[in-house]
């Protein structure tokens, strides 16, 4: 799957991105297994869903902390700060309605 993986993504070795992409086709393709990927690559994710699998970015897990596993807005918030300022670098765009994501799912609890 690797092989193919790399040919997918038109990389010249293999990575992180074509591991991700070879254990989505593993799943789905000879195990007939659901799979979820956690990616923040626009490419990465585009393809993984395109495979059939439950695509998610690292703002996607803390919305989802705050909807179901009782985060706090302000907890989620000050992660989201965290992350940005830690490697992640969001827009100021982006930022904002990470944000507005949090405190969303802050009022459907």
């Amino acid at each position: 799957m690797y092989d193919m993986a790399t040919d997918i993504l038109e990389e010249p070795e293999q990575n992180g991105d074509v591991a991700i992409i070879a254990n989505v086709l593993t799943a789905v393709r000879l195990l007939d297994r659901e799979i979820g990927v956690v990616s923040d690559d626009k490419r990465v994710r585009t393809v993984a869903d395109g495979l059939g699998a439950t695509v998610t970015g690292t703002v996607g897990v803390i919305v989802r902390a705050v909807e179901e596993h009782g985060m706090t807005a302000e907890e989620g918030k000050d992660l989201v700060r965290r992350v940005d300022s830690h490697g992640l670098h969001m827009t100021g765009e982006l930022r904002e309605k990470a944000y507005d994501l949090v405190e969303e799912a802050a009022e459907g609890e």
